[in-house]
């Protein structure tokens, strides 16, 4: 009886402290989530330049076809938009564009929405969505790729 009075108070423990861990795990995963989008909307901009460097990859025009965007990659891997109506090229950055890596899966969602990717590792990428007429970020989201 002793016996199993010390299994019973054991696994109540033991389930007790794996609620916790999970509660904890859960709520620092949310947490890291709200800094990393954070992070890239305090840091995002898109700047003017007068010309860019290295073979344009992947170009894509907007549905109304007043902008382009297209990524470079020579040494750093780079990400434009071209407001074709006014004749202005920008650049985009964020804390988290590694430069070495590549952007893919660019797509006009609307007019003026652009999303694309850039993978961080083999296995895991950031998604991104700019509304490029306010030039702002809306959305950096880590993703696993299976």
């Amino acid at each position: 009886m002793l016996k199993q009075m010390f299994l019973l108070i054991f696994l109540l423990i033991s389930l007790g402290a794996c609620a916790v861990i999970v509660q904890n795990n859960d709520s620092s995963d949310t947490n890291e989530g709200d800094l990393f989008l954070e992070e890239n909307i305090e840091g995002f901009r898109i700047f003017e330049v007068s010309t860019y460097s290295g073979q344009i990859e992947n170009e894509l025009f907007n549905e109304s076809n007043n902008f382009r965007a297209f990524f470079t990659c020579d040494f750093h891997c780079n990400i434009f938009v071209e407001d074709i109506k006014n004749e202005i090229l920008y650049q985009l950055d964020a804390p988290s564009f590694i430069p070495g890596r590549p952007f893919s899966n660019l797509e006009w969602t609307s007019a003026t929405i652009l999303e694309f990717r850039q993978a961080t590792q083999p296995h895991h990428a950031v998604y991104y969505i700019i509304d490029v007429k306010k030039q702002e970020l809306i959305n950096a989201i880590p993703e696993y790729l299976p």
